[in-house]
Parts: C-alpha cells; sequence; structure tokens
C-alpha cells in the first residue's frame, strides 16, 4: 500500500482514479472531494489481518492467508497460565471479517473468545506449562 486515503485531480475521470489507486480508499475525482470516499475491497483483505497480540512464553511462528483468513500460530511456554490471570495469556486478534473457529492445541487451552464491539475477536488461551502449542482459525467460509 502507497497511501491510507487517495487523491485525484479533478476533472480526470472517477474510473481513472480507481484505477490508479495504491490507497485503501478510493480517491474522488470531483471538485470537492470526499474525505472517505469508500474502502478499496482488495486492501481491506489485506491490511485486516490476524495476528498474535500477546504471547504467553515465546512465539515460534506465524502466518496468515488473506485469500481464505486462516491463521496458525505456534508457540511455547515451560509456565503455566491460569485462565484468570488475562494479562499473561497468549491473544490473538480477528478482524471483523475473519470469521473461522479458533482451535488450541498442544501445551494450551482455550480460555473464552472475546466479541468486540466492532465485530472483531479476541481468542484468548492459556499455556498449561508443557512446552508447544497452536492457536489457529480454521478458513472463513465465503
Amino acid at each position: 500500500l502507497w497511501d491510507w486515503k487517495a487523491n485525484c485531480s479533478p476533472g480526470v475521470g472517477q474510473a481513472a482514479c480507481d484505477a490508479g489507486t495504491w490507497a485503501v480508499y478510493y480517491p474522488d475525482a470531483s471538485a470537492q472531494p470526499a474525505e472517505n470516499h469508500g474502502l478499496v475491497p482488495s486492501r481491506v483483505q489485506y491490511v485486516s489481518r490476524a495476528y498474535p497480540r500477546f504471547v504467553a512464553g515465546t512465539l515460534l511462528s506465524f502466518g496468515y492467508d488473506p485469500a481464505d483468513g486462516s491463521f496458525a500460530m505456534s508457540a511455547t511456554d515451560n509456565e503455566q497460565v491460569h485462565p484468570s490471570n488475562t494479562g499473561a495469556l497468549t491473544v490473538v486478534y480477528a478482524p471483523a471479517g475473519v470469521t473461522g473457529a479458533p482451535s488450541v492445541s498442544g501445551a494450551a487451552k482455550l480460555v473464552r473468545v472475546v466479541d468486540q464491539p466492532d465485530g472483531s475477536r479476541l481468542v484468548e488461551v492459556a499455556p498449561t506449562g508443557a512446552g508447544a502449542y497452536q492457536v489457529s482459525l480454521a478458513p472463513t467460509r465465503r
């Protein structure tokens, strides 16, 4: 992405502006351009991604596939985190468009999924202290 909100010269034509944008928002070719002309769906797909917000222990790897909304991460922790210790949990952020079911395997357990007002979710995970664990989000059905 080159810029957040695109500019376009008035009179160029909206189709020409839309085709040449690298921005997250479509440009507006009117003489008095709108500040937010609308989100470019393909940009939203790539910038709205799932990611580990906090990791208990050591993060080994993570990946996100913007084509289907799937996410996978691997971490390790040799210390147990009690589910009530919310400040020490692993937390994975899933944006509103990523709706696949979360799963946890290995040395951890799913504590809860917290729905946010904007439609995003926080997946909270507690390591059991026995080593490696994985957190994943299934592909989003489109």
